[in-house]
């Protein structure tokens, strides 16, 4: 027996990790103003293959299947496209502007490697009808937030879609092979100086233009302002600036770093302004995916649903899956368990153990009673296993007397309480 290559099973130690991260995105999202949908994971075909979505190369990496009524259908391969759906189906029933987060698996049939999958989740959060670039910001400063929270230290990389274009355009680089070209400059920090300036000689840059286009993307913000500065300014480059300005007056938390990052493009041409992408900023770490990224993509809505209506939109995604790889690197695992506290009633004191350990549940102590009848030995050393971290042996005694000891396991301390004193019991274990 095996699973499909790129599908894993998770053990409670794992699934516990993955379910916290998950708890952390959904509490920042929400902080935010952020609410949450729900978008199916089986999609018509049409509509995952449609030339504003993935483009040609996510095409090989759908799943497709079709229903007993023949029609063509794929899993989702991420959020964003079935979210621009959502969009154009209940654009009567929402208010502008939108914020939306949505958790869910995905599925492509691509490469596998650590943090990559086949199947795996994203947690996506967007917002619609918004222009400023001060959304921008906010999506800056959730993301410390959320490093904040985990206790990870990340880097995140940023970069303008325009301000590369802009480029483009002060070195000639006729527009037909721009989106191209881009492309190859975004390769930079995966592949070497002299395979990018191949790449961009094969694709018809002269060597003298390739070159320059190199020493640029070397350059700081200063510098290539000063290029830019040289032509017609745009208004979305003069966006840009004023962010960059915002952005290095918030004082970043000792987690979150920040860099401009000239050669970063995000691949696909559905961005229009901000691009970022977040990195665990760990030298001794083996994650070399991106954890985050997103960007501004004004125009992907309306051209999707084909329409004029411009849809100004901001949104980014976090890979949980990569998360979860980045925690367990942090924390060695353990047979770890989610009950705080072990109940391990002695013969004849099963119901009352029981009730006890109900009265605790209704406190909101997680509370478990052991059923298997082994010796308190062997139960206790389960218990050491599972890194449970209260235990509790009920006898006859204890019912007599009315009296319990609550033994901590980590340093051996005992405490006695009332059996029927919940609320001073549960305070003990919980703090």
């Amino acid at each position: 027996m095996k699973n499909v290559k790129g599908t894993y099973d998770y053990l409670p130690q794992e699934q516990i990790i993955r379910e916290k991260i998950i708890e952390t995105l959904k509490k920042a999202f929400r902080i935010y103003g952020f609410n949450p949908i729900e978008t199916p994971i089986l999609c018509m075909q049409e509509i995952l293959a449609s030339k504003y979505a993935g483009g040609a190369e996510i095409l090989k990496e759908i799943y497709t299947l079709s229903d007993q009524g023949k029609r063509e259908l794929g899993l989702r391969y991420d959020l964003t496209v079935p979210f621009s759906r959502f969009i154009g189906m209940n654009k009567n029933e929402i208010l502008m502007p939108f914020k939306k987060y949505e958790i869910g698996k995905v599925f492509r049939d691509g490469p596998v490697k650590l943090g990559r999958k086949r199947e795996f989740y994203q947690a996506d959060v967007d917002v619609v009808g918004i222009k400023s670039f001060y959304s921008e910001i906010e999506f800056f400063q959730m993301i410390d937030y959320i490093a904040n929270e985990l206790g990870i230290n990340i880097v995140v990389k940023y970069n303008n879609r325009a301000l590369l274009v802009k480029l483009l355009e002060i070195l000639e680089v006729p527009k037909s092979v721009s989106s191209s070209i881009i492309l190859t400059i975004d390769k930079l920090e995966k592949i070497s100086r002299d395979e990018v300036m191949q790449e961009l000689l094969d694709k018809g840059m002269s060597n003298s233009n390739a070159e320059e286009l190199l020493r640029i993307m070397e350059m700081n913000f200063c510098k290539i302002l000063e290029l830019i500065q040289e032509s017609k300014n745009e208004d979305e480059i003069e966006q840009f600036i004023r962010f960059k300005e915002v952005l290095e007056s918030i004082k970043p938390s000792i987690y979150t770093n920040y860099v401009f990052s000239p050669s970063l493009a995000r691949g696909l041409e559905v961005y229009t302004g901000t691009i970022w992408e977040v990195f665990v900023d760990d030298d001794n770490s083996m994650i070399t995916s991106s954890i985050g990224a997103g960007g501004r993509y004004d125009k992907i809505i309306g051209q999707f649903l084909r329409t004029s209506e411009e849809s100004p939109a901001v949104g980014m995604t976090f890979g949980v899956d990569v998360l979860m790889e980045v925690i367990k690197e942090k924390q060695q695992l353990d047979n770890t368990t989610v009950v705080d506290y072990l109940i391990i009633p002695m013969k004849g004191t099963e119901l009352e153990s029981l009730k006890f350990t109900n009265e605790l549940r209704k406190l909101g102590i997680k509370a478990d009673m052991d059923m298997s009848g082994k010796k308190i030995k062997k139960v206790m050393n389960y218990a050491n296993k599972m890194s449970i971290g209260y235990v509790t042996v009920v006898g006859q005694d204890e019912i007599e007397k009315g009296f319990i000891i609550v033994k901590e396991m980590k340093n051996g301390t005992e405490i006695e309480f009332r059996i029927d004193d919940y609320e001073s019991i549960s305070n003990f274990i919980q703090i």
